[in-house]
This record gives structure tokens, sequence and C-alpha cells, in this order.
């Protein structure tokens, strides 16, 4: 049987409804229809659990560190994430302006799944824009974030879901796009995450991932470095206290179009207006992001060595810089693009 969109008559009436079908039961594998599913499988009688809209696929924990089915749960550092992996001035414009593109170039209406959608903000703008979307992450404190920042006039078009992205409870052939916006770096057994993208992608479908960024500081030569060199002073100063950060288990940036193309035929770069960027932050936002805990590689960083170094960065930087240097402001343009891979040519 097709997967799609099914059309059923009503009794007594000739007036047809179109019954939306891309879930299945995660038990049964049985179809949930519509959307959001129903929450009770008619086949087997389970039933998903809810989180207010969150829809809970899976009980699996937000970081397993251990296997082939590696997660990097973002449940302990959700907050910070949310709040300061991007400044505000980027932020106005990052998450509209990947929407308008992605949409320029998949069409109108398609169902998207957004892999890892984290707070889901993509998810939120690309709802806006008429899509229907699935926000899937395995950390509930990303998806609890977006339920609560969720406005009525998008919640109709806009899914919140707990999925393992090893085994997505998604029928054959269901959506127009999986968006997996750095994503594929974050979780182990990658190959395994874009079979099931496969899967899930109609004929003609696209898998959209994050291509090369390109950006620049252009308030001086001298600035240029101070965002890598907060980095690495803290760093530095976690292995002094013997302290080890975590890694991606997945792909890295270079492996992830060799290993997607092997998935899919054809691979196209989308760069556009839209992509072109520009933004200030003050210096002293790079290492305010980095006490906030924003970050995959802080997870699990007791705050006994969390807090003393992100002081003796603070000290390394006043002794170089001059204890006016948090203020100094710098100023970025980028120029972003995406990778969308699909199976014939466009």
């Amino acid at each position: 049987m097709r997967i799609g969109v099914v059309r059923r008559a009503r009794c007594r009436s000739n007036e047809r409804k179109a019954i939306i079908v891309m879930f299945r039961c995660p038990d049964c594998h049985a179809v949930l229809a519509g959307f959001p599913p129903a929450v009770r499988c008619s086949s087997c009688g389970s039933s998903i659990p809810r989180e207010g809209r969150i829809l809970v696929f899976t009980n699996k924990p937000g970081a397993q560190t251990q296997g082939e089915a590696t997660y990097v749960g973002y449940d302990e550092v959700a907050a910070g994430y949310d709040e300061c992996l991007h400044p505000e001035g980027l932020k106005r414009q990052l998450f509209s302006n990947y929407a308008k593109a992605i949409s320029e170039e998949i069409g109108e209406s398609r169902a998207i799944l957004d892999l890892g959608c984290g707070p889901g903000s993509y998810a939120l703008e690309l709802a806006r824009r008429g899509h229907r979307v699935i926000a899937a992450d395995i950390s509930l404190n990303m998806l609890r974030i977006l339920d609560g920042r969720m406005p009525a006039d998008v919640a109709e078009r806009l899914v919140p879901c707990r999925m393992d992205a090893h085994s997505l409870p998604l029928c054959d052939q269901s959506l127009g796009a999986v968006l997996a916006l750095n994503f594929f770096h974050f979780v182990g057994n990658p190959e395994a995450v874009a079979r099931e993208a496969r899967r899930v992608l109609r004929p003609g479908g696209w898998l959209i991932a994050l291509g090369a960024i390109r950006e620049e500081c252009v308030s001086g030569a001298g600035d240029a470095p101070m965002p890598n060199l907060i980095r690495r002073y803290y760093g530095e100063e976690l292995r002094k206290g013997g302290i080890v950060e975590a890694r991606p288990p997945g792909w890295t940036s270079r492996q992830i179009p060799e290993h997607l193309s092997k998935w899919f035929g054809h691979r196209r770069t989308i760069e556009s207006d839209a992509l072109r960027l520009s933004y200030s932050v003050s210096a002293g936002w790079h290492l305010e992001k980095l006490r906030r805990r924003y970050t995959m590689f802080q997870i699990g960083i007791d705050e006994r060595a969390h807090t003393p170094a992100i002081e003796r960065t603070h000290e390394r930087l006043n002794q170089e810089f001059g204890p006016a240097w948090p203020e100094k402001v710098l100023v970025f343009e980028a120029a972003h693009s995406l990778d969308l891979y699909f199976d014939s040519p466009a």
C-alpha cells in the first residue's frame, strides 16, 4: 500500500476527507493516522505517552554513552544551548532566513521531519511558512522549551516528539523532506540514521544538512582570534584539573557528505542571499555562553571544575588584553550554505 495521504468517503456523504498518514506505532508498526496522530494504537492497544504536547515515542535516556546507538542528549545543557548558542543579533536572522531558503528550495506545504530539532527554532519558522513539521529530539528538556514557546497558530502544524533516530516511528515514504542541521556529528551509528531518513522520504524527497559556513570577523584583524582563544583557554584550564571533554560520536563535517552520498544519488549546495548574515557581539559574550553551559562538550563537567576554569580563563584574558576586553565589540559577516541530498536530478 502506498503511504502518504489517503482519501476515504464519509458515510451518507459524497464529501471526501484527506487522512494524513505519517506516524506508526513503535510497538507493532501499525499506522497511527492524523496529524497529530492518534495516541492509542487500534491494532495492539498500546498508547503513546504525552507530556504537554510532546509525544514520547521512546523512553531511552537523553545521554547514552556506550554502544553503537550513542546519543548526545542535551538535557543537562538545554537552557544554556537555547539562550547562548547564537547571539541575539544572529538569532533574529538565522532561523527565519534558513526557513526561507529551505522553503524556496523544496516548495511550500511539504511535510518535514526536523531531526535533532533542539528547542525547535527552525521547526517553528517552517511551521509558520505552512509546512507540517515533526520536531524530533532525544532530549526532553529541549522539547519542553519548544512546547513552552509554541504559539497556538502553529500548533496544528507542528508536533514535538521524543524519538529514537535509529528507529523512527514513521511510515515508509511519508515525508517530503528531512532536516538534519548539525545532527550527524552527535549520534552514534549515523549510518543507521541515514538509512531511516532514506526510508521515510517519499520518492523525490530531500535530506537537508548543514553545508559550509564561512565566517569572518571584520571589526579588526586583531580581534578575529578572540572567540577561539576564549574556548582554548577554558579547555586548557579544564584539562589542568583532569577533565576530559565529551567528544561527538558521529561523523565529522568532512565525512558527512561522503557517507550521505552513499544513500542518496545526488547532492547540491544551496547558497542564497538569505544565508548571508551580518551580526555583532561583545567579546565577553563568548565567555558568558561557556559560563552558562551551552554545548555538548560541557555535558558531565562538574561545577567544582567548571567555575574555577571560567574564573581562570577570565583572569588570563584580563592579563593579556586588559580588564576592558569583555566590552570589545566584534562584528562578523558570514555566508552559510545547505547541502541538499536527493535521488534524482532536480
